[in-house]
């Protein structure tokens, strides 16, 4: 998950296990992130009367996806030896459709060329050297396809809709329009009318002019802030050299994706393709496009600026429009679909439909309260214009809430909107991803006197997300978009769309029964690696039990040598699953493995152990730590932080900050090599310890036993210990309660320890997607103190105390005991 300046952080909790927890499984927590508007949001106001997104109606999915969805055809893929890959899915229609996506689009123009791609788009249909544009619409006629294109800002599209025996056809019109349209310098002179005339439309579409002026105010002079359509100059000087320039820059074949989807056999798709049809030769045919003759130029991740745009005209009405914008994410982000929810829970209003009052998710308990109106049962609902109750997941409010609402409620608020109360006509909320950045926000359409008021509630309700948001809300979302993306997957034209958008976006098609599995599981279970007989009461139960009653996760403790047997990790999704612990005939998918053990070769009984600590690093569970992350924290790794600047250099510090930073560290060697030091610590074994490689600060060697390993162990035994100058805290009076040895004894007994140290541990969660630092920061801490003559330090194995935060005199401790 990527921390998106201005857009939301996360809400931070103590512990790093949860933490990581948070992050990996924000879905199945039932929780949403926590939206900041520090650094603001990109803004548009404008005027006139029209609405910026159309309204839709969003159903709820009534019933669970059935075997149907799993044993649906796979889409299958080919890649040629020119880079273009075909993918088909078969469905059981009548008709197919058949397109040509490719990666290629507004936001690969240049500021001189902007519109360029769009233009192209237009004259697709004009004639190709093989058909004049009469015979093109004739045989597109007599066959009954819809032959349609479409350019957005990073794709251009061509498609055509046809009967099942017509697809090699339409894919032979298709090749034909992509490599041999004429572009005649008359059919581009005509087209530039149209364009100038469609742009003149589009101006005065308030929807269309909003959305382009938001991707200014936020993408500035970034292509991706350009207009598909481009500036009026632009289209009127392009000429014929700029779209043949532009076709052989980006109309190349490891650029495209041939899909199909109908009932179409994908061998006979990708021969057709190839050019073995009857149709039509192999040159004309798609396997004869060129492949890029090297790499396209990355596009640099576009600034997003927080900024205002305004723009004021009478024209078209006193209502004002306005886009209120946060940075979202690209497509390829773990949150893309945690933005989806976001939208759907969020949703939109229209008057016209919903009645006189937005259903928005307020904060502002007066407009709560006037919003709802109990009914003669005492449940609340949302007043409508013609009476009918629209939404129920209001909370009723007591009578005497607002004594002015408490008789004929319904005519009061009616009269008091023609007076004083105004409502906003409209808003949407919109995401929109991007390769790279998306954009996350809403639009409001409303009366001057209402704007503001409804600029306040939306963003109370997105900052609602992060705490208003229940179980029941959560879960309804997730069925809306199930229902609203399985919709547009109920033709051909939509599962076509479907494959050749994933395929260049993430290199492969992403099933709806993937989709299902990856985010409306059931499970999000956490695996606690742990040593055989585990019996520390203090180890995270209470958080255990936390995580099942409240997030219904499951925790399942396994050892190593368990894990041996148990766990399967799939060769192709690398997801790692075991035997559910609530259902054993059931495998449970393991989103986390928290390692209690496997910090020394003893938690390792056999050469199975280690083999499934490796199949466990390979899978696509967070591991907490990871290899690496386990062994940054050994006392080896410290110790070459000392005595080695250049290690701390290799990090990115100077010379200077690594010798600031050894002063902070006591004085760490490897015994085989630091001759002098061990002759220190042999004339003086009481000022130094010697560490071996384990878990945690215990287990060292001190005095006679420090001397004898370091007298005995040769150089190779001695490297696998660290050399360590002892710190020597000031001891301090404190008190200690011991618990009683059973039910029966009489009371605790208090403890002197005359001479005590204390520790201080800080816990910090760091949570790492590849190179990219997700989460790195301080969680938690705990207070421990032993008596100074004990060399081991662990509260469970009994040689110290977890302390508290009191601070007590030598004469408090004196009279308390």
């Amino acid at each position: 998950m990527e921390l998106l300046p201005g857009v939301w952080v996360l809400s931070s909790v103590l512990l790093q296990f949860f933490i990581t927890l948070y992050v990996v499984n924000m879905l199945a927590q039932k929780s949403v992130p926590y939206f900041a508007h520090s650094l603001g949001p990109a803004v548009l106001t404008a005027a006139g009367r029209k609405g910026f997104l159309n309204s839709r109606t969003i159903s709820s999915m009534s019933a669970s996806l059935g075997d149907s969805l799993y044993n649906a055809p796979p889409t299958k893929v080919t890649t040629l030896p020119n880079g273009l890959r075909v993918a088909t899915q078969h469905t059981f229609t009548q008709s197919a459709t058949v397109g040509v996506w490719i990666d290629a689009g507004s936001r690969y123009e240049t500021k001189q060329t902007n519109g360029t791609a769009h233009f192209l788009e237009h004259l697709a249909f004009k004639g190709t050297q093989r058909r004049t544009r009469i015979q093109l619409e004739r045989e597109v006629e007599d066959i009954g396809a819809h032959l349609n294109a479409y350019t957005s800002r990073e794709q251009t599209v061509y498609y055509a809709k046809t009967r099942r025996e017509c697809v090699s056809q339409g894919l032979d019109i298709l090749s034909d329009i992509l490599q041999h349209s004429k572009l005649e310098r008359r059919a581009i002179e005509e087209e530039r009318g149209v364009i100038l005339r469609e742009m003149e439309e589009v101006n005065k579409s308030l929807e269309e002019v909003i959305y382009d002026q938001l991707h200014i105010a936020c993408f500035r002079e970034d292509p991706l802030g350009y207009t598909i359509l481009g500036p009026v100059e632009n289209i009127r000087s392009i000429n014929r050299d700029n779209l043949v320039d532009y076709i052989s820059t980006n109309y190349k074949a490891d650029r495209m994706v041939v899909a199909a989807a109908g009932p179409v056999d994908h061998e006979e798709i990708v021969k057709c393709v190839c050019g073995q049809g009857d149709s039509s030769s192999a040159a004309e045919k798609f396997g004869n496009l060129p492949k890029s003759s090297e790499p396209r130029r990355a596009i640099a991740k576009p600034h997003f600026v927080s900024s205002e745009l305004l723009s004021a005209t009478e024209a078209l009405g006193p209502s004002s429009h306005v886009a209120v914008a946060f940075e979202g994410v690209p497509w390829t982000s773990p949150d893309c679909i945690t933005f989806m929810l976001m939208q759907q829970i969020l949703g939109g209003y229209n008057s016209a439909f919903q009645g006189l009052i937005p259903p928005t998710l307020s904060a502002n308990s007066s407009i709560q309260a006037v919003a709802r109106s109990p009914s003669e049962e005492g449940s609340a609902t949302w007043i409508g214009t013609d009476g009918v109750l629209i939404d129920r997941r209001c909370v009723p409010i007591e009578d005497n809430c607002f004594p002015e609402l408490r008789f004929n409620m319904v005519e009061l608020l009616i009269n008091m909107t023609a007076v004083v109360i105004t409502f906003h006509d409209e808003d949407q909320t919109f995401n929109t991803c991007y390769k790279d950045t998306g954009l996350f926000g809403f639009y409001v359409a409303s009366p001057e006197q209402a704007v503001n008021r409804a600029i306040d509630e939306l963003m109370c309700s997105i900052s609602g997300l992060s705490y208003s948001i229940t179980e029941e809300d959560l879960e309804r979302a997730k069925k809306q978009l199930l229902t609203t993306l399985f919709i547009g997957l109920d033709d051909t034209t939509g599962v076509a769309e479907d494959i050749g958008r994933q395929l260049l976006v993430y290199g492969r098609r992403i099933s709806p029964a993937e989709f299902v599995k990856r985010y409306c599981r059931d499970t999000h279970d956490v695996c606690m690696v742990v040593e055989d007989g585990e019996d520390n009461e203090c180890d995270q139960r209470f958080l255990e039990a936390a995580l099942l009653v409240n997030h219904n996760i499951a925790v399942h403790r396994r050892t190593l040598k368990q894990l041996a047997q148990q766990v399967c990790v799939d060769g192709k999704t690398k997801v790692a699953k075991i035997p559910n612990i609530m259902d054993p005939s059931r495998m449970a998918e393991i989103s986390v493995f928290y390692y209690r053990a496997g910090y020394g070769p003893a938690h390792y009984v056999d050469e199975s152990c280690w083999d499934v600590r490796k199949r466990l690093e390979e899978s696509v569970a967070v591991k907490c730590p990871s290899i690496p992350e386990q062994l940054a924290g050994t006392k080896k790794v410290q110790q070459l932080w000392y005595s080695d600047p250049s290690v701390m250099t290799r990090f990115g510090l100077t010379e200077e900050e690594a010798e600031r930073m050894r002063e902070h560290f006591a004085v760490q060697v490897d015994p085989s090599v630091a001759k002098e030091t061990v002759a220190a610590a042999l004339k003086d074994p009481t000022a130094w310890v010697l560490k071996p490689q384990r878990e945690g600060g215990g287990h060292n060697m001190y005095g006679d036993e420090l001397v004898d390993t370091l007298t005995t162990n040769s150089n190779d035994q001695l490297k696998q210990f660290v050399l360590m100058e002892r710190m020597l805290p000031a001891p301090l009076p404190c008190l200690a309660i011991d618990t009683p040895a059973s039910r029966e004894a009489s009371r605790v007994v208090p403890k002197i320890i005359s001479e005590g140290v204390s520790e201080l541990g800080i816990y910090s969660a760091l949570v790492m997607k590849g190179n990219h630092t997700v989460l790195d920061k301080p969680c938690g801490h705990m207070l421990r103190t032993k008596d100074v003559s004990v060399m081991e330090g662990g509260v469970h194995a009994g040689y110290a105390v977890m302390d508290t935060a009191l601070l007590l005199t030598e004469d408090d401790i004196t009279d308390s005991h």
